[in-house]
């Protein structure tokens, strides 16, 4: 197919056509990754002129949106008489796709994916100013692999569509709310309360305009079946006035729900832990005996895992491994080399990984008999959420390793302990005010972006004052990592009091003379991606200070990078972070 943008994307194929717009797959030749490029026309239309404007005005606020589960706008730029929008691919299936090949889904699937919807509206409604879905629909929520959901085509995608009576309104019939067919632009949080419900009897039923009975058999479970057709009517009355008041409403009965499952399913599961408790005391009685035979026959079945290429053996032979000695540490670092380092743990290694742990029920008992080793795991593993999987998704996974990690108590250097608990911090705060807007941590405590500065300068003091040789890769992931959040979040940094352009610009210079410290023999590849973090940094604070206000000129800044997050931490071979 064609080339756009002066031949940087290449249009591989159409993968979607809507009612103003083609949606293409494309590749990024400039960073050598696949792109999704939506082409919106106005060409022909009245008011040509004002509708591209709204557009691109509607962009310019969504591009500023962060959060794990909405794909980034990457690029925005005319191609003729055609505006073309640049987003961030995501792998899997939209939910049409995938009840269509696999049918409908359970109550608790369903369940399930409502509070991941409805999670992500709260963060998009309580933006200021609101940003409103509008286009709610099985079409725009894309299933990854992890089982993760994403909203996509947000704010860009309603169409006009002309219904029986003649009038033109914004969505998709039999999602969109009855006030959309009046006026679009007035409707507010509750027409997306709406599409959501429809959307979910669509998953449940195959149809968004029945909330019909569910096959739960039993007193307990018809009863929660009531209350979910409950949520999912209040949600789709015609009336706005009679549906939820906000979205954060609806979430929390959903969670209320949810939990209330949970509670039911945790009795039972005690009983089954109490009856197997009796049976594991027995049989780890035996397992003492033959402790040696099974660690060497753990070895070999190591040593198969590590010999053949084929993934699935791969992972039997671990699981087989794990099951014979779980107190093995070997057995732990090399599925991390395997999983993690080599192919940047993306979240279906992870999703493997984590299935090989959970079927040999191997952790509690490396902790109990090794907890060294368990410590050293635990912080492996958050390592490489945090820097190979990256991203929002990645950093919040990591708080819940480098935890446990911390919580075991031995195992780690003192450096290794002083960076965990920033990185812990790191991933805490992308999981309450970077991507949600407020404080939703275990411990209750408001905090902020002062905060998350201060834990970056931390993070400078344990990992940049003259590291050894063996801790200099992770000095340079450290240096990395507070480069980029001061990239990405010098805005919000300088709307602190506290925090000057030369408090930024301070941070920057000790990554640079830290880059000057560094041996002529270590990868120069990694000097210079470092660099050109610490550069992109550096004229973010720029752009803000010329600017003479505490405000990003998204014109200037987006003429100064093509998109500042496509960098990323690379890495070969097993590091000593």
């Amino acid at each position: 197919m064609t080339d756009c943008a002066h031949g940087r994307y290449r249009l591989i194929e159409k993968i979607g056509q809507g009612g103003t717009g083609t949606v293409y797959l494309a590749y990024d030749r400039k960073l050598a990754i696949e792109r999704v490029i939506k082409e919106v026309r106005f060409a022909g239309a009245p008011d040509y002129e004002r509708n591209r404007q709204q557009l691109v005005s509607e962009i310019n606020i969504i591009k500023e949106l962060q959060h794990p589960f909405i794909p980034q706008i990457i690029d925005l730029f005319s191609e003729g008489d055609a505006l073309m929008i640049v987003m961030e691919k995501i792998e899997g299936k939209n939910l049409k796709t995938y009840i269509r090949d696999q049918g409908c889904v359970s109550r608790a699937t369903a369940l399930d994916w409502g509070i991941q919807l409805a999670r992500i509206l709260v963060y998009l409604h309580g933006k200021d100013p609101p940003v409103y879905h509008r286009d709610l629909k099985p079409e725009n929520v894309i299933l990854h692999p992890s089982g993760r959901l994403y909203l996509i085509d947000f704010g860009i995608a309603g169409h006009r569509e002309v219904c029986s009576g003649g009038n033109e309104f914004s969505g998709t019939l039999g999602y969109a709310a009855p006030e959309q067919y009046l006026d679009s632009l007035m409707t507010d949080g509750r027409g997306d309360i709406y599409s959501l419900g429809r959307l979910l009897s669509y998953c449940l039923f195959g149809n968004p305009a029945e909330v019909g009975k569910f096959s739960d058999s039993g007193k307990e479970m018809q009863k929660k079946a009531d209350d979910f057709r409950k949520i999912l009517r209040k949600c789709t009355e015609a009336d706005p006035e009679k549906r939820y008041e906000n979205m954060s409403k609806v979430l929390e009965d959903l969670v209320r729900l949810s939990n209330s499952k949970r509670r039911a399913g945790n009795r039972i599961l005690r009983y089954c832990l109490w009856i197997s408790a009796g049976i594991m005391c027995l049989t780890m009685a035996g397992q003492c005996l033959g402790r040696a035979a099974r660690g060497r026959e753990a070895g070999r079945l190591l040593d198969c895992a590590m010999e053949t290429p084929d993934r699935e053996k791969k992972r039997v032979f671990y699981q087989e491994s794990l099951k014979k000695a779980p107190w093995k540490e070997a057995i732990y670092q090399n599925m991390l080399d395997t999983y993690i380092l080599p192919n940047h743990f993306s979240s279906g290694e992870a999703v493997v990984l984590m299935n090989i742990l959970q079927d040999a029920d191997a952790l509690p008992v490396l902790k109990r008999q090794n907890p060294k080793a368990y410590a050293r795991f635990c912080y492996d593993l958050g390592i490489g959420y945090f820097f190979q999987m990256g991203g929002g998704v990645g950093k919040m996974e990591s708080e819940i390793w480098f935890q446990r990690a911390e919580n075991t108590g031995k195992g780690l250097t003192k450096s290794q302990s002083g960076r965990a608990a920033c990185y812990r911090k790191i991933g805490r705060y992308y999981r309450s005010f970077l991507y949600y807007g407020q404080d939703r941590n275990r411990e209750g405590d408001r905090e902020d972006y002062l905060d998350f500065f201060e834990t970056l300068r931390q993070l400078t003091t344990y990992s940049l004052k003259h590291p050894g040789k063996e801790d200099q890769s992770a000095a340079w992931y450290a240096a990395y990592e507070v480069a980029v959040e001061i990239r990405d979040y010098a805005g919000d940094f300088l709307k602190e009091d506290e925090i000057t352009e030369d408090t930024l610009r301070k941070e920057l210079g000790k990554i640079e003379t830290f880059l000057k410290r560094l041996p002529d023999d270590m990868d120069k590849d990694k000097k210079h991606q470092l660099m050109q973090i610490v550069d992109e940094a550096k004229k973010r604070v720029q752009i803000m200070e010329a600017n003479g206000e505490k405000q990003i000129n998204k014109e200037e800044l987006a003429a100064s990078s093509d998109h500042f997050s496509d960098a990323g931490a690379d890495s070969e071979g097993r590091d000593e972070y």
